[in-house]
């Protein structure tokens, strides 16, 4: 995996369309790529293999970093028998954090077309489909949903991930600190995970970089990682790459209903306090 992503200029859309950012190599973020590479090559198979717990509040960027890294693996070629291993699959906890329905989101990522029967037993065949299928790693995101299970069903969950660690295949979940506590319950468990945080940006070179990487990939630069901009950001409580990129958004409307590809603090202050959706060009509010 190269550690030298860059992120390429984006082609205009048009002004109502929301787009996903591409990822945007930040050094926590890169942090935590460089994790997952390292257990999916030097822990797999081991005896109660290491895995990792990726924790972070609401909009820090943990979904962008297993998606990245999913699609770092997709694509591999078949192996000389004609075997295509998926060596990693991503999956969403289930909202309501029911072990079951987990276990069949697993075998779906392997077997699309999957169905399960009324006597399903779904650990022994979740952990039956994963090693025929050349599964390596299994990264779970918004994995706080197993929190919403009553306690038997939170334990069986537990299990699960368990035993999918005694396999030897590696995991990675990604929660709030929520589930800190809930894995150090666990002593096995517990041991079995590296914690990794993706703190609140500061006032950093890491925040510009973040910054400079979005602004690469609008209509027109803007310097968002000029200090004026840094610090307006962080004096109205902008920390996470959610809320920033869901600001930057409103405000590239509004810019673009006015004719303007550049964004300035006067329209991002605007985007804040307003209450009214932005208008694009041709609208009435």
């Amino acid at each position: 995996m190269n550690d030298n992503h860059r992120p390429q200029p984006s082609t205009p859309t048009d002004a109502g369309e929301s787009k996903e950012l591409r990822f945007i190599p930040v050094s926590s973020h890169l942090a935590a790529l460089k994790w997952l590479r390292h257990l999916y090559c030097h822990e797999y198979g081991r005896t109660r293999p290491l895995s990792l717990h990726l924790m972070g509040e609401a909009g820090m960027g943990k979904s962008r970093i297993l998606k990245h890294y999913h699609a770092l693996h997709q694509g591999r070629l078949r192996d000389p028998s004609g075997f295509h291993p998926l060596h990693v699959i991503l999956v969403e906890a289930p909202d309501d954090g029911d072990c079951r329905r987990l276990c069949e989101g697993l075998i779906r990522e392997c077997l699309p077309s999957f169905e399960p029967g009324r006597r399903f037993r779904h650990v022994e065949m979740c952990v039956e489909v994963l090693i025929r299928s050349g599964v390596r790693q299994v990264l779970i995101d918004e994995a706080g949903n197993l929190l919403h299970a009553g306690r038997v069903r939170q334990q069986q969950t537990l299990a699960v991930l368990k035993r999918l660690t005694n396999c030897g295949l590696t995991l990675c979940i990604a929660t709030t600190e929520n589930m800190r506590n809930v894995l150090a319950a666990d002593e096995q468990l517990h041991s079995r995970f590296r914690p990794l945080l993706l703190p609140r940006f500061q006032e950093s070179e890491e925040f510009r970089v973040l910054l400079a990487g979005i602004d690469a990939q609008q209509l027109g630069p803007s310097h968002l990682d000029s200090q004026r901009f840094v610090r307006w950001f962080l004096a109205n409580g902008y920390c996470t790459t959610g809320a920033i990129e869901k600001l930057i958004y409103n405000a590239s409307l509004r810019a673009t209903g006015q004719g303007n590809t550049a964004l300035t603090l006067e329209l991002l202050q605007e985007a804040m306090a307003d209450p009214l959706p932005p208008a694009t060009r041709g609208e009435r509010r």
